[in-house]
């Protein structure tokens, strides 16, 4: 950003920040302001909200997934036994890269205005990390960054016969539309016992595709979306809560336009720092640099759990 710029952010700051700060690597930090951002960020981020988030303690996390596999039998009293298959188990390990904000301001700008820390932090680096990471968690490619879920090798094998880590596609009827019947077969695809738990269960697609889907009705007449009655109550369809985010895609030919799935059981966020803050007064003379940093990492955990509805290529 131009100087200009960010002197302008910077006045924005009503009144500063004296009481309540720790000072982390020179930096005065009021105390809860992480947690403040990382609450800030979920609000803008869907997949914070709705996925597993773990804190890592080291670079190296990763998550043990059970894949059932264990068989059984019946006997009687005194019947032989014979030994039974054993539960096979997976791994995941979230790949990670660092999140970072590197802005700068005159020495007399910091000295002359009332300028807001708390401000300054909630509303522009949890904005902006919450973009970066939320497209990360869609379509990140793995190098120095999650790995998105949409980035995942993709079949149309079941989940019996599906290798782990790869996620399902169910074909669409039409490359330029969505039918009623398509989000009938995408939901039937999620098994029963990822869809009981309701409330970790989400349809995820982008405004211009559910605007498409509000459109459709059931045999009956019946639209098949319903919007929440109370205020901050996500709409429904289907019976499942929807959530749009514009790191899906259009709907349009070869394209994955929703994604349906328990998300809690689907994908893992791995926060390794907390937002940390670095406050340089020295490499340019009359400028203070301002660097925030945090570190966190992303990918699929159970690849059964997340559905994708996938439209033909022609």
């Amino acid at each position: 950003e131009s100087g200009a710029a960010i002197l302008q952010t910077l006045n924005e700051g009503v009144r500063q920040i004296h009481r309540n700060q720790v000072h982390v690597e020179g930096a005065g930090v009021a105390l809860g302001e992480q947690a403040q951002i990382l609450d800030q960020m979920a609000d803008m981020s869907p997949m914070r909200r709705l996925a597993t988030v773990e804190r890592a303690t080291t670079s190296d996390f990763t998550k043990i997934v059970g894949l059932r596999g264990a068989t059984s039998g019946w006997a009687a009293e005194t019947d032989p036994r014979s030994i039974t298959e054993t539960p096979k188990m997976g791994e995941v390990s979230p790949t990670m890269g660092e999140l970072f904000v590197y802005a700068e301001a005159t020495r007399w700008v910091l000295e002359d205005s009332q300028f807001n820390l708390e401000r300054w932090l909630s509303e522009n680096i949890a904005v902006e990390f919450a973009v970066q990471e939320g497209t990360a968690f869609f379509s990140g490619d793995g190098s120095n960054k999650p790995t998105g879920f949409m980035t995942k090798p993709q079949s149309t094998d079941a989940d019996d016969v599906r290798a782990f880590g790869t996620l399902q596609t169910v074909a669409a009827q039409n490359a330029a539309g969505i039918e009623a019947d398509d989000l009938v077969n995408l939901m039937g695809a999620l098994r029963t016992p990822y869809r009981q738990r309701s409330g970790d269960v989400a349809w995820i697609m982008n405004r211009s595709t559910a605007s498409a889907i509000r459109a459709l009705k059931d045999s009956t007449g019946r639209y098949l979306w319903n919007d929440g009655l109370a205020a901050g109550t996500p709409p429904t369809l289907l019976g499942f809560q929807v959530v749009e985010s514009e790191d899906m895609p259009d709907i349009g030919a070869g394209n994955v336009s929703v994604a349906f799935g328990n998300w809690r059981s689907g994908y893992l966020i791995a926060d390794r720092t907390q937002m940390r803050m670095l406050r340089d007064p020295y490499t340019r003379p009359g400028w203070v640099r301002f660097y925030a940093h945090h570190r966190v990492g992303g990918d699929v955990l159970d690849s059964n759990a997340i559905k994708l509805l996938e439209h033909p290529a022609t």
